[in-house]
């Protein structure tokens, strides 16, 4: 099935309908913590699972010089939603004009747009103007509105809660182990708005800047790449290489800034021929 992504503005003429069961939340990277937010949403048979999220990032917006990136794009977390079960996605654009928006104001045109029997957020969710609005304020607005209110409690394991702060700290020192922890997947980074400058030698290089993901420190990492194609008579197909490790060491420059990702790799050869390469998967060993 297809998954039906509405934006914000849309909303109010969308075909969503019908009752729904509402978690809210940015979902940056989907680990196992909104997994069960997922899980939970889907228990009920008198509604339809529906996320509401946000893009970009609410703290690329309101905290950019202390923001280090995204765990997913917003393609990445759409596809993964949609794996896990979630078929109807509300995307809210985050401006600095909405995020002066009151989370009392945000609630009441939620429940104005759609028709929702119960809503399931994260221990630790807040919403409007200074993140003024936490968990306890929604349950306390819906009560009043005889809606249903569930409150999930953090996602533990040996590293202790499942967060996406925890993933970021793990990606940002390179310890993709912990990573795989918390996401059960390697950490994919999307390079396609970035593009490559293949090598004749092997390998490629990524230019860092208009990469919106959050990066490792300098080192070297085992990786795979994928979505290599090259020009052929008929259609792209994936090129020998797509899914090789490689080792990926991102390239100080003069002044310590970390300009490129360099791969490298000598049995990628020819290059130059390729058309795209999609991603970088970072492997934990």
């Amino acid at each position: 099935m297809a998954m039906n992504i509405v934006t914000w503005a849309e909303l109010e003429n969308s075909t969503i309908s019908y009752p729904v069961t509402v978690t809210i939340g940015v979902f940056d990277g989907v680990h196992f913590g909104h997994r069960e937010l997922l899980r939970r949403a889907k228990e009920f048979n008198d509604t339809n699972p529906l996320v509401l999220t946000f893009a970009p990032n609410p703290a690329r917006i309101v905290a950019p010089a202390s923001y280090r990136g995204d765990i997913t794009t917003i393609e990445q977390k759409l596809k993964l939603l949609q794996q896990h079960g979630i078929h109807d996605t509300v995307v809210i654009e985050f401006t600095r004009r909405f995020a002066r928006t009151s989370g009392e104001i945000f609630l009441n045109a939620m429940l104005d747009r759609l028709r929702v029997v119960r809503v399931i957020v994260g221990h630790n969710f807040r919403c409007g103007a200074g993140a003024g609005t936490d968990a306890n304020d929604v349950l306390s607005f819906m009560v009043k509105r005889n809606i249903p209110v569930d409150i999930v409690p953090p996602v533990v394991d040996n590293g202790g809660p499942v967060s996406s702060t925890r993933v970021r700290d793990a990606v940002s020192v390179g310890d993709f182990r912990a990573v795989e922890d918390c996401l059960s997947r390697p950490y994919a980074l999307d390079i396609r708005p970035v593009g490559v400058r293949c090598h004749d030698a092997g390998g490629f290089t990524v230019p860092r800047r208009g990469i919106r993901q959050v990066l490792p420190r300098n080192g070297l990492y085992s990786v795979e790449i994928h979505g290599c194609r090259r020009d052929t008579s008929a259609e792209e197909v994936s090129g020998p290489a797509g899914r090789r490790q490689s080792s990926l060491a991102p390239v100080e420059s003069s002044d310590s800034i970390r300009d490129t990702i360099e791969v490298t790799d000598r049995e990628i050869v020819g290059m130059t021929s390729w058309k795209r390469v999609d991603f970088i998967l970072f492997r934990s060993s």
